[in-house]
């Protein structure tokens, strides 16, 4: 063969390359479309690839045959390394499972404790049931009954025209359990976990966004932040909470533009969670329909029109989700799974991509996003003639290792600043609740965590402790204004 026609072939390879890997990138983004901005760095690796092998057949015949073998030896280069790295996770892959095992068993052991000490406390058996067993069992009572279906379990769909962002409506709905027993809520006519006579009131005094401290894990509805300070305040004034598990300030600024406008509103109170609201902010921005409350100050889709449509969509994710629970997957039809993830993985290079390519461009942590939106908010709430307070809730891990005296721990000092940057009224229960507690050789993890025990929301008493201080500080704020 010629070198002449060697060259040819060879810029014709690293054409046909560029195309398989543009189609490649095009498909996986369509059937990933809600981590499309995902692609973007590799659609521009593949657009210098594409030039570059297009250029390639006007290169000097003798300078393209080095750049091949140069090319050649970086890639099995590349593959050499990947050994490296997937024998290091695996490594790292053995001890997840035997940190899952250990965790499974201390797991199992504070179970043992709970029980005593629910026993001792109520008299009552620690209900040890699964949610879908209680689900199942109450179904075959006659109950119509459905679990929270938070609006984070939607973006992986990729066929959505309107994204929920509360569960279904007017239904007897399972939550969680705790502290001894599965809580539960009748959900409003908008998903939420409200009487919908509060909907009907003129006035809402206080209306609560946040994420599954804020919707009332585990406890009854008397029980959450806004349902202790419903015994605060006047009967006639009403209290929304349309917080729900695992939202994120970007699905909370979702919800607010979405439902603000139903009644007049006196106080907007966003309830922020350190540990993992910048986290799911960083996640919410990848779906394309929740980015457009971020980018268009007048999009809605108007959800408080489309709750039929909600429900069907949120009892087909229950269906799909049961149905997942109820599958029974053979062991050796696993291994082939595993086996061929494993090979494919190796091919794709994908332990050297995550120690390179996705360090390089993975985005940090978003709180030029996170400023946006608590501006957006607070923008949102004066032209609805409303007060805006901003509530920081701690970690239970801020009380371990001495990790509260670090000064910027979660981020705290950032997210504070930028608060106090927008003139925005904060209430931080770090200091005035957590930290007083703590100086008082108050244990608080007994106080306000089920059974002492942390990595858990809180119990009744601490829903009860933060709902009194964010009532007792407003109260002083619009005092003192």
């Amino acid at each position: 063969m010629s070198h002449k026609k060697l060259s040819f072939i060879i810029s014709f390879l690293f054409l046909f390359s560029s195309l398989i890997f543009f189609f490649f990138i095009y498909v996986k983004s369509i059937n990933n479309q809600s981590y499309s901005n995902y692609y973007i760095k590799y659609y521009v690796i593949n657009i210098f690839f594409f030039i570059f092998s297009i250029i390639s057949f006007w290169i000097k015949k003798e300078f393209k045959f080095k750049i091949t073998i140069i090319l050649i030896s970086v890639l099995i280069s590349f593959y050499i390394i990947e050994i490296f790295l997937t024998i290091k996770d695996h490594k790292v892959r053995k001890n997840e499972i035997q940190n899952i095992t250990r965790n499974k068993i201390i797991d199992e052991k504070n179970l043992e404790k709970k029980k005593i000490l629910y026993k001792s406390k109520t008299g009552k058996n620690f209900d040890t049931r699964s949610r879908i067993d209680v689900l199942i069992n109450l179904e075959n009572q006659g109950e119509n009954i459905a679990p929270v279906v938070p609006p984070g379990e939607y973006l992986d769909d990729k066929n959505l025209k309107i994204y929920p962002l509360s569960g279904v409506s007017n239904i007897k709905t399972i939550h969680c359990n705790e502290n001894g027993y599965f809580s539960f809520y009748n959900s409003d006519r908008y998903g939420f976990n409200n009487s919908n006579h509060e909907w009907k009131k003129n006035k809402i005094s206080y209306l609560f966004l946040g994420d599954s401290f804020t919707h009332g894990s585990c406890v009854f509805r008397e029980d959450t932040i806004s349902g202790n300070l419903r015994s605060q305040i006047d009967e006639k004034n009403g209290i929304i909470n349309l917080g729900y598990s695992g939202n994120g300030p970007l699905i909370e600024y979702g919800t607010l533009k979405e439902y603000i406008d139903i009644n007049k509103v006196e106080r907007i109170i966003w309830i922020y969670y350190e540990r993992n609201d910048l986290g799911d902010l960083k996640n919410r921005l990848e779906s394309q329909i929740l980015r457009k409350y971020l980018l268009d100050k007048n999009f809605k889709q108007n959800l408080k029109f489309k709750q039929s449509q909600i429900d069907k969509i949120a009892k087909e994710k229950i269906k799909i989700s049961r149905n997942n629970i109820g599958k029974n997957l053979i062991l050796s039809d696993r291994n082939k799974e595993n086996n061929y993830n494993k090979i494919r993985r190796y091919l794709f290079l994908t332990n050297l991509r995550i120690f390179t390519l996705e360090k390089i461009f993975n985005k940090k942590i978003p709180f030029d996003e996170f400023r946006t939106i608590l501006e957006k908010t607070k923008n949102l709430a004066t032209e609805n003639n409303a007060k805006f307070y901003f509530v920081y809730l701690p970690s239970s891990n801020r009380y371990i290792d001495n990790n509260n005296q670090k000064p910027n721990f979660y981020q705290k000092k950032t997210v504070l600043k930028i608060i106090d940057d927008l003139n925005i009224n904060s209430i931080d229960m770090v200091e005035l609740l957590f930290n007083k507690m703590q100086k008082n050789n108050i244990d608080i993890n007994k106080v306000v965590y089920p059974f002492g025990m942390t990595d858990s929301h809180f119990n009744s008493t601490g829903y009860r402790l933060i709902s009194e201080k964010i009532y007792q500080e407003i109260k002083k704020i619009e005092k003192n204004n």
